[in-house]
């Protein structure tokens, strides 16, 4: 955020993270190649609350322009601007001289801008005022969303006109958490070994999205998704990862991105001719956390067997099944990556052994 370039639109901007404005906001007005703009909330007692709070217009600066990642409040003409603001897709210097003043800009995440769904101009301005989110989830389901904003990095003075690169804010409803559990001592099993699915979904001709150094391991985003756009394929999806040897499982890593599943199944079988085996009763622990750095919904698993004396023989798996019966969000379900990990080896904690 940079309130050197627009002190009072910074200042508002604070005020509304301060006041949770922004929780369930929709981004109501997205054209390609333009631009995605929010800023009318969801609850219309709240939206007339700010309806009315106009502010100033700051001076336009020469040295800051609406570039890609740039924000700016929208205005309706002069002295005008209320709660609305937008993201710039592309470079819009046009936008300069008719008074939109950048405020902040997207340092982390413009690929997570650039997948808001376009939505064109066709909600109603009038009616979110009106009617809110019960309007656009009924009318424009698919809109993407703010699950809520918070201020991070520290704040700083409003007023002040200091550089405030740091300064930035990042949707998430769940801890942080950037580093895994230090107390599980594991190395990652599933580097490089070969995925597939039940459905190519979205993604063109493979069934899953590989790493372009590891191959055929998932890693780097499969959807159960008949468009991209994000429109959902029906029913149960499954993705699967062959380690290519039996190693015992410690814990199994499910990167969501953001379209995760609320209810899924977790399977192991040592032998592709055999029956899958439900993980679900050696599960101990479930931690759901936000990947800092791609603000994704990330689920750490951890299995611990009733037999510890027989624990190696009841957590062998060569291969792994995650089972998604029910996604949690309009989009289907999405996987960015699924890491399954194992023991130790000789060499010490956390290194990674490339067992394919």
């Amino acid at each position: 955020m940079h309130p050197d370039w627009s002190p009072i639109g910074a200042k508002r901007f604070v005020e509304l993270v301060r006041a949770d404005f922004f929780t369930s906001v929709r981004f109501f007005r997205v054209i390609q190649n333009f631009m995605a703009q929010f800023g009318i909330s969801g609850d219309p007692a709240v939206a007339a609350k700010f309806k009315h709070q106009i502010l100033k217009d700051d001076p336009v600066l020469a040295s800051v322009s609406n570039n890609r990642g740039y924000i700016s409040f929208a205005t309706s003409g002069p002295n005008s601007r209320t709660t609305q603001m937008f993201i710039n897709f592309q470079n819009n210097p046009r936008l300069d001289a008719m008074g939109f003043t950048p405020f902040a800009k997207v340092i982390q995440g413009m690929d997570v801008v650039d997948e808001i769904y376009k939505i064109g101009e066709r909600p109603s301005q009038h009616r979110i005022q009106q009617e809110g989110n019960a309007y656009l989830e009924k009318d424009f389901p698919r809109l993407t969303y703010i699950v809520n904003v918070e201020i991070v990095g520290g704040e700083k003075n409003d007023n002040n006109s200091d550089n405030n690169d740091n300064d930035n804010s990042k949707a998430t409803t769940i801890p942080t958490e950037t580093t895994l559990p230090e107390t599980l001592v594991s190395v990652l099993r599933s580097e490089g070994c070969p995925a597939k699915s039940d459905v190519r979904g979205n993604l063109g001709p493979a069934s899953v999205i590989t790493s372009p150094i590891k191959t055929d391991w998932l890693k780097n985003r499969w959807q159960a998704a008949l468009d991209m756009s994000g429109k959902p394929i029906p029913g149960q999806h499954w993705v699967a990862i062959d380690l290519q040897q039996v190693v015992v499982v410690d814990r199994i890593v499910i990167d969501w991105e953001t379209a995760y599943c609320e209810d899924y199944i977790l399977e192991c079988r040592t032998d592709e001719h055999m029956d899958w085996t439900p993980l679900d009763p050696y599960k101990t622990a479930s931690n759901t956390y936000a990947r800092a750095e791609k603000q994704h919904i990330v689920q750490s698993i951890t299995f611990d067997p009733k037999n510890e004396e027989n624990r190696e023989e009841q957590m062998k798996c060569q291969h792994i099944r995650l089972l998604m019966n029910k996604p949690a969000t309009a989009w289907g379900v999405s996987i960015w990556e699924l890491q399954v990990w194992g023991p130790s080896n000789s060499k010490g904690a956390r290194e990674i052994e490339n067992v394919c």
